[in-house]
């Protein structure tokens, strides 16, 4: 009877000391009762941030305490935190915001209120895997330190010519801040302008011509569709594919066929 009361005791005061440590001492006892924050439902253990479908609230987890602190730790001079947005063309935007995904970045970026301006990067991206088919909330935000010397302003739209990267047999560009941030600086240069848009794809020399073809096609319909969703009417941009008959690179390496895995976009 008496050893089981001291395992009993001895487990009380593991848990009591661990307790007081996290919540007192690091001061990362978190209960949901945040202002504006709730962890709506027990799905959310397993996310640090989510979103309700069609909201840009932000809905924190027992792991958000740490996963902020870690990434405010990684925020540097030379590093800067980058909030990407996401969101579901398919979702309705009832924020003043151009689209969900940047609404969603900005309601983040308020609860990093430590972080200067200069040391933080907002962006959005849609992502149409995205569901609210089983009602549970979506994980739509991905938080990244990228070195400042990678957060530069893009080429404007007064440059005529942009490159837009992709992966091996793949339509979905490279996730690269500088090329999302051109594209949005070049709707907002176009909806100011008469100026029209020719955009080509292009490929290795992996596969067979005719399929490279179609993927060359199937790139230049990707970027088309990121200006649409930023507000370009379809009827401006025109579409082409060369396949894999015009690499600016010669095809002998993976680091060179990946340089001619790309888009090129003309304005015109």
């Amino acid at each position: 009877m008496k050893k089981a009361l001291a395992i009993a005791g001895l487990a009380l005061w593991i848990f009591g000391s661990g307790w007081y440590y996290t919540c007192k001492i690091k001061d990362r006892c978190y209960n949901g009762s945040s202002p504006g924050q709730t962890e709506a439902n027990p799905v959310q253990s397993g996310y640090p941030l989510l979103f309700d479908w069609e909201s840009d609230k932000p809905l924190t987890g027992t792991r958000f305490p740490v996963w902020r602190d870690s990434l405010i730790e990684l925020v540097k001079p030379g590093n800067v935190l980058q909030l990407s947005g996401l969101f579901s063309r398919s979702e309705t935007n009832q924020t003043s915001e151009k689209n969900l995904g940047l609404a969603r970045a900005k309601m983040v970026r308020g609860l990093f209120p430590d972080i200067p301006d200069s040391l933080i990067s907002l962006t959005s991206m849609a992502d149409d895997g995205l569901s609210s088919a089983d009602g549970n909330p979506v994980p739509a935000l991905l938080a990244e330190i990228k070195v400042a010397e990678t957060i530069k302003a893009p080429e404007a739209i007064a440059s005529d010519k942009f490159t837009i990267y992709f992966p091996t047999n793949s339509a979905e560009k490279i996730v690269n801040y500088p090329a999302d941030q051109y594209l949005d600086n070049l709707a907002t240069g176009l909806k100011n302008s008469s100026k029209t848009v020719e955009i080509i794809g292009h490929t290795d020399n992996i596969g067979p011509d005719e399929v490279n073809y179609s993927m060359g096609l199937l790139r230049a319909e990707s970027i088309r569709s990121a200006l649409v969703v930023r507000g370009i009417p379809v009827a401006r941009i025109s579409v082409s594919s060369k396949g894999e008959k015009q690499p600016t690179s010669p095809n002998d390496t993976e680091e060179n066929r990946a340089k001619n895995r790309r888009t090129e976009i003309v304005v015109k």
